[in-house]
């Protein structure tokens, strides 16, 4: 076993052994009772985190039905323990596991994502730079249109017309 993953080992430990303290049986329970150790409302940790006093609620009460997807439960998650200064990463792994003890039977599909904004990427980094050519080709051919359109319209302005040619 590595330096570095010993080290991960022992503070995965004493995330555990905090949250037996603590006396929490959930994540939820966890989260909300470092909150209010803290003496800190639902509304100041929406202020730093954005995620709004609804989500937050629910994080609190374990009312996992509330969110359209686990993913969603999980990056609020991940912003909740981060704003009371928890490894988020660590949180999720915890809540992870209290998935596959409370629904043994589910098969939950663990998403190894570290940053949930990678969801919403496009997979492929050429995607998204294919569409910005495609939007400045556009651009430059609709320009060349109209300077090509507005220069014919000056050149027929200028013409001498056949009959005053001497």
């Amino acid at each position: 076993m590595s330096e570095e993953e010993f080290q991960r080992d022992i503070e995965e430990d004493e995330l555990k052994s905090e949250i037996e303290k603590s006396g929490a049986r959930t994540i939820g329970d966890f989260l909300s009772y470092e909150r209010e150790k803290r003496n800190l409302s639902l509304d100041e940790i929406d202020e730093v985190s954005r995620i709004g006093p609804r989500w937050l609620e629910a994080i609190d009460k374990g009312e996992w039905s509330a969110y359209p997807s686990m993913i969603y439960a999980k990056g609020h998650i991940r912003g909740y323990a981060s704003v009371l200064g928890f490894d988020g990463s660590r949180i999720i792994a915890e809540f992870e596991e209290e998935l596959k003890k409370a629904f043994p039977d589910e098969t939950f599909h663990i998403h190894p994502v570290r940053n949930i904004n990678q969801i919403y990427q496009p997979t492929s980094g050429e995607h998204r730079g294919v569409s910005r050519y495609k939007f400045l080709l556009l651009a430059i051919l609709l320009i060349f249109f109209l300077v090509l359109i507005i220069s014919k319209a000056i050149h027929q302005k200028e013409r001498i017309p056949i009959s005053l040619v001497p």
